[in-house]
């Protein structure tokens, strides 16, 4: 998820970068550029979205457990633990 949506973030902060000040300007004068633009943000919004919606398999099965990420115990605790 932060792959996709840093990827999107950094098309769009690179081309603001690119033109500096006239940024503005620029993307007012490009059709184009809009479109990706919007396109970007929607991705980004996408990504953010998916991620608290469906969030990666790790963190999934921490909500299923009901712990908060910090209660993981090695193999060998669950060995002491069960016998």
């Amino acid at each position: 998820y932060a792959l996709g949506a840093g990827t999107l973030g950094t098309f769009l902060v690179g081309y603001l970068a690119w033109h500096g000040a006239d940024a503005p300007a620029t993307l007012s004068a490009d059709p184009l550029a809009i479109a990706a633009a919007v396109v970007e943000l929607g991705g980004i919004g996408a990504y953010l979205a998916l991620y608290r919606l469906a969030p990666p398999t790790s963190v999934a099965v921490e909500r299923r457990r009901g712990g908060d990420g910090n209660d993981r115990r090695d193999d060998s605790d669950r060995e002491e633990t069960a016998s």
